[in-house]
């Protein structure tokens, strides 16, 4: 499993660039296999994580989240792009 390690706000410019240089999109599916789900919920609170309410927001379907893969710092990482912040899981 990967932990979650930074966002783009607490990084270099130059690590991201490099990152999202050589990121791959994937889909949602393969993303939360590596993931502890325990962490979004902890990072992305306001989405509907018990799939009991159809009419809520899930992170799956946000228009404004995508899921790469990549490497941060020389390391594989995966990272959700969020509103154009990447939170970055290593």
């Amino acid at each position: 499993m990967k932990n979650y390690t930074a966002n783009c706000v607490y990084s270099s410019a130059e690590s991201i660039h490099r990152m999202c240089d050589d990121a791959t999109e994937i889909e949602y599916k393969q993303f939360i296999q590596q993931i502890d789900i325990n962490q979004l919920k902890v990072l992305f609170p306001n989405y509907n994580w018990a799939d009991d309410k159809t009419e809520d927001l899930k992170l799956a379907d946000d228009w404004a989240v995508s899921f790469w893969q990549s490497e941060f710092m020389g390391t594989p990482c995966l990272y959700i792009e969020h509103s154009r912040i990447e939170y970055i899981f290593c």
